[in-house]
């Protein structure tokens, strides 16, 4: 981290700015907690931090709010090992329904056309289980089963 001299004029606490400054620079806290504990704005510390020289680099700020980060991962034990589906039923199952099943967007739209398992078991690849869906609505389609509000 880079210090120059302050060069400015406070219109707050200098002690605050002070404090706030050197709990930047120790490279100890995010600017997440920072802004929160003085009840101040993510920019504000940044440009607080800025007047006193400390300025981190990108991959000092990857340092610090990494271990912090909640990564989303599925468990082993529910990984589901996925039979390849033939190029023969795709095409059999987009061309007796060549529009998404959700928001009815055509190839023409500019869309991709995906075929999707019902049932979310990519194992289970009867024509009953399948339906034609945008990438759009697959990927919302996913996201709402994985994390039901």
């Amino acid at each position: 981290m880079t210090k120059v001299l302050y060069k400015g004029n406070y219109k707050v606490d200098p002690k605050q700015h002070a404090s706030i400054a050197r709990l930047y620079a120790s490279g100890d806290f995010t600017v997440e907690y920072i802004a929160k504990t003085y009840g101040l704005s993510l920019r504000q510390i940044q440009r607080i931090a800025t007047k006193f020289g400390v300025i981190r680099t990108q991959a000092e700020a990857n340092r610090v709010a990494a271990p912090l980060k909640h990564y989303h991962h599925i468990p082993a034990e529910l990984k589901v090992k996925r039979k390849q589906l033939s190029q023969k039923t795709r095409f059999q199952v987009i061309s007796g329904h060549p529009f998404c099943t959700v928001c009815g967007m055509r190839p023409g739209d500019g869309i991709r056309l995906e075929v999707d398992h019902i049932d979310e078991n990519p194992a289970n690849n009867e024509l009953s289980n399948l339906q034609v869906l945008c990438g759009k609505c697959n990927a919302g389609k996913s996201h709402i089963k994985r994390f039901p509000s």
